[in-house]
């Protein structure tokens, strides 16, 4: 075992270990372990991530101050001493505009107070060319050996980004201006023009390692013939075999037309295809010679398919009849192939050419197996579960909130709110004596409020009482039964006032709560299908009850990172 000191001076052997540790654990062990501080803040503090949504929150900034962030990296940052830490600078989208924002974070770059290895940052709409020229000149003053950028753009940005720097790079596709969107001529010399600017852009990124290209909008006014224009096809294809270092290569809809295959570059050991593939691109994908691919993942799913009928050729959306019968990619060991309309015989083709694919042809077999259990999870937690949840959390924190407890952050929430979920998939599922539970829980709260409204009622009377008592006390005249009625209603409505808003808070912020925790539930469902099918393929025996376990989890632990980061802010 190596002693705390010999760690502390060794940070890379404590690194391995922080990988597989929350950073709240990681936390605890520095404000635990003196000796090791520096070395767990090193680990903390490698990444520094920012949002234009909500600025981050690190040691010293106060939410409750609503400050942009201009002014966080003004009054705690600047002179902060875990910048030196940082190695992954993320600026997502602040380079988009000629910001104070964007001026402080490239001051910090500038300054050389901050001097991360990688950073990355959107840009989707390049009208700050003066912020985009000052990271330009910043990272041409870097080392192509310690530093590197990941850039997610559209393309015209050859001349105000660094690109022999760029090592991840996303091209999200440009859509077809109106004069393009018919078929015939327009169109393909739109095609031809964007083939073009990026077989530029590819030819200066030298040091390219990831390639993605994003085609998040069809339309169905995209339609056209083939792309007819073979040299310009010929010149892509040429910049994208020039790309020595490229190791991962992911396409999300189509690349300029569903019947054109670009061959990723020779290197290329990570394919993933999320998108529409017509005959024509199934037939170049068979032949398609890829000596060092190890992992294949292919999805289409059913409107994908139909919008291949868009495109005015034939064989655009593959004929029933039509099979692989062979394919020439040999050297897989994972493979993920969820094709709606695709060819039948597509697993049994790579199952003879890649004998390494046993588990992953069982992922993918397993993967209906998979669906159906995240459907009667889905099933369970929406129409079983959510509505009965909310209730008894609405009730639980009415009740804290007339005991005078202040409401608790929205992590705390959501973790709470996850755990009761799972007490009542359990008590449902295993039809439990406690079934009830929600139904005594609410007539719990409702004699407590009585009794809580009967204590008001009865402060209200005695203090209208003592003060009339003062007033014949006093000599000064009677009062009559209405007087008193009156008086004593208006003490209870103001008796009444705090509570009722402190309860109509509670249960807002309930709802608000559960309406996150359910969007999460469903927008994680695709990640989670996948954990089940890599489980299932694997042997192990899942549950109704152990994978509602896992999503929440799941749920959970994304809120964590979306505070880690700063996504959001208490």
């Amino acid at each position: 075992m190596s002693s705390t000191t010999a760690l502390s001076v060794t940070p890379e052997i404590l690194d391995s270990v922080f990988e597989y540790l929350d950073k709240h654990d990681i936390w605890a062990l520095a404000l635990t372990c003196k000796v090791l501080l520096q070395p767990c803040l090193r680990s903390i503090w490698q990444t520094l991530e920012v949002t234009s949504e909500s600025p981050i929150r690190r040691s010293g900034y106060r939410p409750e101050l609503k400050e942009n962030l201009s002014d966080v990296i003004e009054k705690y940052w600047v002179n902060a001493s875990w910048l030196r830490y940082i190695k992954f600078f993320n600026i997502g989208r602040y380079l988009n505009s000629d910001s104070p924002e964007a001026s402080a974070l490239l001051e910090l770059l500038e300054s050389g107070k901050m001097r991360p290895n990688r950073v990355e940052l959107i840009v989707n709409s390049p009208s700050a060319e003066n912020s985009l020229l000052r990271l330009k000149a910043y990272s041409e003053s870097r080392s192509q050996v310690d530093f590197s950028i990941n850039l997610v753009s559209t393309l015209p940005l050859a001349t105000i980004v660094d690109l022999p720097k760029v090592t991840h790079l996303a091209i999200q596709a440009p859509a077809p201006p109106s004069w393009a969107r018919e078929a015939g001529m327009p169109y393909e010399s739109w095609i031809g023009q964007t083939a073009k600017d990026l077989a530029m852009i590819l030819d200066r990124t030298t040091n390219l390692k990831h390639f993605e290209w994003v085609l998040k909008k069809i339309s169905s006014g995209w339609g056209g013939r083939p792309f007819s224009a073979p040299h310009v096809v010929v010149c892509l294809q040429d910049a994208f075999r020039r790309l020595k270092h490229v190791t991962s290569f992911h396409l999300y809809g189509f690349f300029l037309h569903p019947t054109l295959f670009i061959t990723p570059p020779p290197g290329t050991q990570k394919l993933r295809v999320d998108g529409m593939m017509s005959q024509e691109w199934w037939e170049a994908f068979a032949n398609c010679p890829l000596a060092e691919l190890k992992s294949l993942t292919l999805r289409m799913e059913a409107e994908q398919h139909e919008y291949l009928q868009y495109f005015l050729w034939p064989s655009c959306p593959p004929d029933s009849n039509f099979r692989l019968k062979a394919i020439t990619v040999c050297s897989l060991k994972k493979a993920m192939c969820q094709v709606y309309g695709g060819p039948p015989d597509l697993m049994d083709c790579l199952l003879r050419r890649n004998p390494n694919l046993q588990l992953s042809a069982e992922m993918t077999l397993k993967f209906s197996e998979a669906e159906e259990i995240s459907e009667h999870c889905t099933i369970l937690f929406f129409e079983t579960l959510l509505e009965k949840c909310e209730m008894a959390a609405e009730a639980a924190y009415t009740r804290r909130a007339l005991d005078g407890h202040k409401p608790r952050g929205k992590l705390d929430f959501i973790t709470e709110f996850a755990n009761l979920v799972t007490r009542n998939a359990i008590d449902d599922t295993l039809w439990a004596p406690q079934q009830g539970a929600n139904t005594e829980q609410s007539l719990e709260l409702e004699q407590w409020c009585r009794a809580k409204l009967q204590g008001c009622l009865e402060s209200s009377l005695n203090q209208t009482l003592g003060a009339h008592m003062k007033k014949l006390e006093s000599g000064r005249a009677g009062f009559s039964d209405a007087e008193f009625f009156d008086e004593c209603v208006s003490r209870l409505k103001t008796l009444m006032r705090k509570p009722r808003e402190d309860a109509r808070n509670a249960e807002q912020f309930v709802s608000h709560g559960v309406q996150d925790f359910s969007k999460q539930f469903k927008s994680l469902r695709p990640i989670i299908t996948d954990v089940f099918a890599e489980k299932l393929a694997a042997g192990e025996e899942i549950g109704i009850l152990k994978a509602l376990d896992i999503w929440l989890d799941a749920v959970v632990r994304q809120y964590r990172e979306f505070y880690r980061v700063g996504y959001l802010v208490e």
